[in-house]
């Protein structure tokens, strides 16, 4: 009798456990994410107003600038107009590209 009672309560108080710990590592989890995310966007930010003070924005010089910037970080770079014109790229010709307005990224 004490043993099954025991066993249940026991059983009982592993399940609060476990679900106690699901959840706090879930929260805990999407709100790294989050942080994580904004903290991306605010160093992107800062990094694109530096560049943007460096740049002459003429069409002429914007893709060898992109492809020596990538050569650096590794990453692709394009530089868009306000319109959405693209006015350099590191991987291809800025010239033949496509409008970017209506992208999402």
């Amino acid at each position: 009798m004490k043993k099954g009672i025991f066993r249940r309560i026991f059983i009982v108080h592993v399940l609060i456990l476990f679900l106690a710990v699901l959840f706090v590592e879930i929260y805990i989890t999407a709100a790294l994410r989050e942080n994580y995310i904004n903290h991306l966007k605010q160093n992107l930010s800062v990094q694109i107003n530096l560049i943007s003070k460096g740049i002459s924005f003429t069409q002429t010089g914007l893709d060898t600038l992109c492809r020596e910037i990538k050569k650096e970080t590794g990453a692709r770079v394009t530089v868009i107009a306000n319109d959405g014109k693209v006015m350099g790229d590191s991987d291809t010709d800025s010239a033949l590209m496509d409008n970017h307005l209506h992208r999402t990224e």
